[in-house]
């Protein structure tokens, strides 16, 4: 059994153990409700002293009963529960109930084959019953074992004596193992209820861990995807128009190489930090990050009109949230932080690849070459920011206002790509 499906399986236990405790705590109410309004107060009313007895043998098994509920609601209540826990309760149910039909044979002076006219023998099919709450199959099996043990013992006691006198047949041998073979019935049959649900659950765990881990490696709006469609889906892939996005550290290497271990984490976390709230608050799916470098999609899962511009707007968000960050920066005596943005908008092949164990997400095509060289010619450039036209047409963005560069290839593609830039920016050193 995998970790996570054994702490779904106590988390449950748990839970079954809280719900049974609740449970028994209202039978118990019932009980002694029904005990005071059926038995009590009419028994008074008649002022017969001969069912006294009677009357306490079944008060007292009432409020033990409730007492039991109350106790083991408030262990479980605390969080002190452990699984070995639900063994003895079930046991302590079994002994309240024995004591209770033991007690009332001896006040009404009946043998054991009258058990069943005992009103306190038919609260053993609701703790059979309990079993059926939980998701031990072995519990069920001991509690009915037990159960069923106990009772055609007591119903054994004074098997040779006299039977008083009643309907011919009632508690006759025969009849009285037929009662006692349905119990046992009723038993098996809630072991394997017990049995199924132990089943579907430990299923649904591992089905849960499974997709866990497959999602652990995806962003998290593919794996809400996955969720909804299966892994097969993302598997088969689509292609479809998006806008891509680089974004890269300036002076990475320069910055970090005399800088000590934590410092780079804690570097690079907040960088990564800034532009995934970016990202997020412009429907952007971060692909990847790639050291001190973030490849971010827009127009996925689903194809979008305005993934241009939600991507415009988040470079612009990228690009005021470094800036802050500088600034911060340069207070506290540091260098200043500086990045490059490349954008680019079109047609990319969007799925997921790898095994089973480890999924990933990827873009692949031109589009996303494209950003990529753009993201390296800002510093070439001297640009905080370059989109190319494609980009800016799907944003509906003229271009005045923005740098022109001049017209050149791109590396790994063919012809030259009419480009626009924005911001220049201090080379960090």
């Amino acid at each position: 059994m995998i970790r996570a499906a054994r702490r779904v399986l106590m988390e449950a236990e748990i839970k079954a153990e809280r719900t049974v405790a609740k449970v028994r705590v209202a039978v118990g109410v019932a009980l002694v409700t029904g005990v005071v309004a059926l038995v009590v107060g009419p028994a008074l009313e008649a002022a017969d002293d001969a069912v006294l007895p009677q009357i306490a043998v079944a008060v007292g098994s009432s409020l033990a009963f409730l007492v039991l509920g109350v106790s083991t609601w408030f262990m479980v209540h605390r969080g002190t529960y452990r699984p070995w826990m639900g063994w003895v309760f079930s046991t302590l149910d079994v002994a309240l109930l024995t004591g209770s039909l033991a007690l009332s044979l001896r006040v009404t002076d009946l043998p054991g084959p009258w058990l069943v006219v005992v009103p306190a023998l038919w609260v053993a099919p609701v703790i059979l019953a309990f079993g059926a709450l939980r998701y031990n199959p072995w519990l069920q099996a001991y509690l009915t074992l037990l159960l069923c043990g106990v009772i055609g013992l007591l119903g054994t006691i004074g098997l040779d004596a006299a039977l008083p006198a009643g309907p011919p047949g009632l508690v006759e041998p025969p009849p009285n193992a037929m009662r006692l073979v349905m119990l046992v019935l009723l038993g098996l049959v809630l072991m394997v209820v017990s049995i199924r649900a132990r089943r579907l659950l430990l299923r649904m765990a591992e089905e849960t861990e499974h997709r866990i881990n497959l999602t652990r490696y995806l962003p998290r709006q593919l794996a809400e995807r996955l969720a909804d469609e299966g892994v097969e889906a993302l598997k088969r892939g689509a292609r479809q128009s998006a806008a891509v996005m680089f974004v890269d550290i300036r002076g990475f290497t320069a910055r970090t190489r005399g800088m000590p271990p934590e410092g780079v984490s804690t570097f690079v976390s907040a960088f990564r930090a800034r532009v995934t709230a970016e990202a997020e608050a412009h429907g952007g799916v971060v692909d990847k990050f790639i050291g001190d470098a973030a490849l971010i999609i827009f127009g996925i899962p689903d194809d979008s009109t305005d993934a241009a511009r939600r991507a415009l707007s988040c470079a612009r968000g990228i690009l005021a949230e470094v800036d802050s960050w500088s600034q911060d920066m340069a207070a506290a005596g540091e260098a200043p932080v500086a990045v490059g943005i490349g954008l680019h908008h079109g047609d990319v092949f969007v799925g997921a690849v790898g095994t089973a164990d480890r999924l990933e997400f990827t873009v692949l095509g031109d589009t996303v070459n494209v950003a990529a060289r753009l993201q390296d010619e800002c510093k070439v450039q001297g640009l905080s920011l370059i989109a190319s036209r494609e980009a800016l047409a799907a944003a509906g963005e003229a271009p005045r206002g923005w740098v022109t560069v001049p017209p050149h290839p791109v590396r790994g593609r063919d012809g030259n790509l009419d480009l626009y830039g924005q911001k220049p920016y201090a080379a960090a050193s």
